[in-house]
């Protein structure tokens, strides 16, 4: 009786859990001019060299007839090498090399009819760009954007046509450049990770997409470090990571008896993870209890798995059930919270035939470190020779 007593006198903790909601889905602000990444994601050359590839092969046969003073000309090329080069003229661009082949068909009553094989090499700039619809979903897109250099290979023909090559150098710019409209390669839905900006920052032949995400509480993460040398890797502070598995909680649906699971801290070493768990209990005066969660951590058929292998209760508010579904919170529905805030910060390459897989996972100074592979599959006959 006296207990009884005693918990019908508690204070309410509600005015308690309402400043814990306010606070994990509160407002990050208007995003700076300048501003340090909280999420990187790192594109390999080899990945960047792929999705390039597959974004203009479409435009990849060039065909035209035009007349001289002294002839008339039909080109045909096709774009047979590309492959990301060193060096870029501009601040969203990566330098692509280029080989093109074909002939050159001719009719003229001074140098007669016939053909003769066409090459040009050469290099230019592709520009990368990013736009936000009104959703707030960011589209990444790449387009050809100037030459630095184009060197055209000629038959004999070419001394008969005074200012034959620099007119095939200006048909080939004017087709591989200016009729190239922007190709998607990436789109990352607000749905999947809610960002506030994004930035494309070229790394050498390799790009850096620096994020700035909507997490209410943001850590930073270290741009540094060696570059992958395939597919991709993804940098997520984890302050941030768990902000936002925190906004999912408190704005997902309760749990019986109104209860609300709140993930309050997270940690890895190696394959193992440790996460804070605050259950609020939202009915009548309400009452909190405060957990530790240890468990495993591991990727799982491009899935990633978190496994709870022990709870610890660490503190509680007065009047708090004695008894309260844990064992199911801890090793369910909370967990999945972070699942999905792992695998939505992995990048959301979008378009047909892009495969992205999850292949790594690992914990690094403030952040989580995550990898995998990303290939685009071409048509049956690839308009592409071997990369050169």
């Amino acid at each position: 009786m006296f207990s009884l007593l005693l918990i019908g006198g508690c204070a309410s903790v509600i005015p308690q859990y309402e400043a814990a909601m306010e606070r994990a889905l509160a407002d990050p602000g208007p995003t700076p001019t300048e501003w340090v990444p909280d999420a990187v994601l790192h594109l390999s050359s080899a990945t960047v060299n792929d999705v390039v590839q597959s974004s203009i092969e479409d435009y990849g046969t060039f065909s035209s007839t035009f007349d001289f003073t002294v002839a008339q000309l039909s080109p045909d090329m096709t774009l047979t090498k590309m492959e990301i080069s060193a060096g870029n003229r501009c601040d969203d661009c990566l330098g692509i090399a280029i080989e093109l082949a074909g002939d050159l068909k001719f009719s003229s009553p001074v140098i007669g009819t016939g053909s003769t094989e066409l090459g040009a090499t050469g290099s230019l700039d592709a520009r990368f760009d990013i736009e936000q619809n009104a959703e707030g979903d960011f589209t990444v897109t790449v387009q050809p954007h100037r030459f630095r250099f184009l060197d055209v290979s000629l038959g004999s023909v070419s001394a008969g046509v005074a200012g034959l090559g620099e007119t095939i150098q200006d048909w080939i710019d004017r087709n591989l450049v200016a009729q190239v409209p922007p190709q998607e390669i990436m789109v990352i839905a607000q749905e999947d990770l809610p960002l506030a900006d994004v930035k494309i920052v070229p790394d050498g032949d390799t790009i850096q997409f620096h994020m700035l995400t909507m997490a209410s509480e943001r850590g930073r993460v270290d741009t540094q470090g060696p570059k992958p040398e395939t597919g991709w890797r993804m940098d997520i502070s984890t302050d941030s990571l768990i902000a936002l598995a925190r906004a999912e909680a408190f704005q997902a649906e309760k749990m019986a008896r109104g209860i609300v699971a709140e993930p309050t801290l997270l940690s890895m070493d190696g394959e193992t993870f440790q996460m804070g768990l605050r259950l609020w209990r939202t009915e009548g005066r309400g009452w909190w209890r405060d957990y530790l969660v240890n468990g495993a951590i591991a990727v799982e058929q491009d899935e990633i798995r978190l496994t709870a292998t022990d709870v610890e209760q660490t503190g509680r508010s007065p009047g708090a059930a004695a008894a309260d579904p844990l064992s199911a919170l801890a090793r369910g529905l909370i967990l999945r919270y972070i699942e999905k805030a792992f695998e939505t910060s992995m990048p959301a390459a979008q378009g047909e035939g892009t495969v992205v897989l999850i292949e790594s996972i690992k914990a690094m100074e403030g952040s989580i470190r995550a990898g995998g592979s990303l290939s685009v599959e071409g048509p049956e006959e690839p308009i592409y020779g071997p990369p050169m």
